[in-house]
């Protein structure tokens, strides 16, 4: 089952997305993001390995 991710944008939670979709938004390294499947944390983007090289 591939990840699904959520994005919070001004106090806003939107998704799920796909990696894909995800990586085409141009998001900021300091966006909320939480992957449900890894857990129930909401981090920066930055601080997933598959998102780092967005930045």
């Amino acid at each position: 089952m591939d990840k699904l991710y959520y994005i919070e944008l001004d106090e806003q939670q939107y998704g799920p997305y796909t990696l894909g979709q995800v990586r085409s938004f141009g998001l900021l390294p300091d966006v909320l993001v939480c992957v449900p499947s890894v857990g129930d944390e909401w981090k920066q983007a930055v601080e997933y390995d598959e998102l780092k090289d967005l930045f």
